[in-house]
């Protein structure tokens, strides 16, 4: 599966990009991320997640190696579950609560979300129950 609204260098870092092929990097993400990803860009539009591409800061808020230090050693990141996501036309906040209250069909495949973060994080770890929320 791809994405319908993110190029595969928006997901990873850089040095996969350059390094592995295209098709190969898809294979990296689940599709229930992908999809939550094509389904919060239809319902909130524009989105920041990487943007090293275009000479911005961040390249490992998609995908990041087993051998990351940035985030925890089990991040649901480093399993292709997890995304950091800015968004540009709607505030976090707005976004976030609406994943509490399960406002939209784009959030069924989120398990957990941070709180008191300027961006979204969410991802669809294997989690059974209500909404995992915590606080980085």
């Amino acid at each position: 599966m791809r994405c319908r609204h993110f190029k595969i260098w928006e997901l990873v870092p850089q040095n996969y990009y350059e390094g592995y092929s295209e098709y190969k990097l898809w294979w990296l993400f689940d599709d229930r991320a992908l999809l939550t990803l094509d389904m919060l860009r239809d319902q909130y539009g524009e989105m920041i997640i990487n943007n090293w591409h275009s000479g911005g800061q961040y390249q490992y808020r998609g995908f990041r190696p087993a051998n990351s230090t940035t985030g925890s050693e089990f991040s649901q990141h480093k399993y292709g579950r997890a995304f950091d996501i800015k968004f540009l036309d709607i505030p976090v906040g707005v976004v976030r609560q609406d994943c509490i209250d399960k406002k939209y069909d784009c959030f069924k495949y989120i398990t957990a979300i941070e709180l008191n973060t300027s961006w979204l994080h969410f991802d669809c770890r294997n989690y059974e129950g209500d909404l995992l929320t915590f606080v980085p």
